[in-house]
Order: C-alpha cells, then sequence, then structure tokens
C-alpha cells in the first residue's frame, strides 16, 4: 500500500471498508447463532469485495488514465480467459452431475469426477483473481473486463472458507 493510497478519499474508504471485514471477521467467532454468522459471513463477502473496488479505482484515480473494454496486456488476457475456464469447468461439473445422475444410480455417484472438476474450477477461477491482480497493479492494466475475474475468484474464497466455517 502506498503512502498516496493513505491521502486519497478513496483510499481512506477502502482501509475503513478493510477494518470493517476485519472486525466482522472478529465478530464471526464470539456470534453463537450460525444463521446470523452465516449474514456476517456474507456482508463479509460483500464489504471484502467493495475494498478491492475502491482500492482499484483509487489506483486508476491516481494515475489519471482511461479505462479500456479490452485487456491490453498478456496478463489481462490470461487472467480474462483463465476466469472464463474455470467457469465453463464449473458449469462442465454441473453438466456431468446431470447426466451421470439420470443414468443408473451407482453406490459412489458422480462425487469422484464432479469433486475434480468443482476443484479444478475453483483454482482456475482463482488464478485467474490473483492474475488479474498482478496485471491491474504491476503490469497497468486499465481493462474493465481484468477486474472482471475478481468476482469469481471472491467468490470461489468466500465459498471455500464458507464450507469450513460452516459444515453440513
Amino acid at each position: 500500500m502506498s503512502v498516496e493510497m493513505v491521502h486519497s478519499r478513496l483510499g481512506q474508504a477502502a482501509l475503513v471498508v478493510g477494518g470493517v471485514v476485519l472486525a466482522m471477521i472478529a465478530a464471526m467467532f464470539f456470534i453463537n447463532s450460525d444463521e446470523t454468522r452465516a449474514w456476517v459471513f456474507t456482508g463479509m463477502f460483500f464489504a471484502l469485495t467493495l475494498a478491492v473496488a475502491l482500492v482499484a479505482f483509487d489506483d486508476l484515480h491516481r494515475r489519471h488514465e482511461r479505462v479500456t473494454l479490452r485487456p491490453r496486456t498478456k496478463p489481462g488476457r490470461w487472467a480474462l480467459w483463465l476466469s472464463v475456464a474455470g467457469m465453463a469447468t464449473m458449469l462442465l461439473s454441473g453438466v456431468y452431475g446431470a447426466i451421470v445422475r439420470m443414468g443408473q444410480p451407482t453406490e459412489l455417484g458422480p462425487f469422484v469426477p464432479m469433486f475434480v472438476f468443482t476443484i479444478a474450477g475453483f483454482g482456475l477461477m482463482l488464478e485467474g483473481g490473483v492474475v488479474s491482480l498482478i496485471a491491474w497493479f504491476r503490469s497497468d492494466e486499465r481493462s474493465w473486463l481484468v477486474l472482471l475475474p475478481l468476482l469469481p475468484a471472491l467468490f470461489a474464497v468466500y465459498f471455500v472458507i464458507g464450507e469450513f466455517t460452516f459444515p453440513h
């Protein structure tokens, strides 16, 4: 985090929202009701998404650059395609599960292949988000499409943490 970010209004707003996210994480340890904890967890996800957007817009505002639609750097294109591949893999996981369930019932069922597809899809979406951040902050990418892979990446993190936080 640079000093300029702390002195800008968007940067200060991002720090405040980040503090709210940390407070929500701490509050989850003291809430007894699972339903209330789930609402706090979901609110934390949305606040984290807002904080990331504020940091990205602050970086854009400080550089006084125009936003483009298509990615112009190699990491920007990689981020976009990794995210698309991750979402397509998740779609294939659902289609595969629907096809196998319509077929003959087995003892193991479609769990193992669906699990592999799901892990691969989450991994690709997470990688797309990380490469998106690298493209935005290191490679000076200024495309709206490069920010989009952050949403599936944050959802993958939200889902995995939620599975461990709220076992069923």
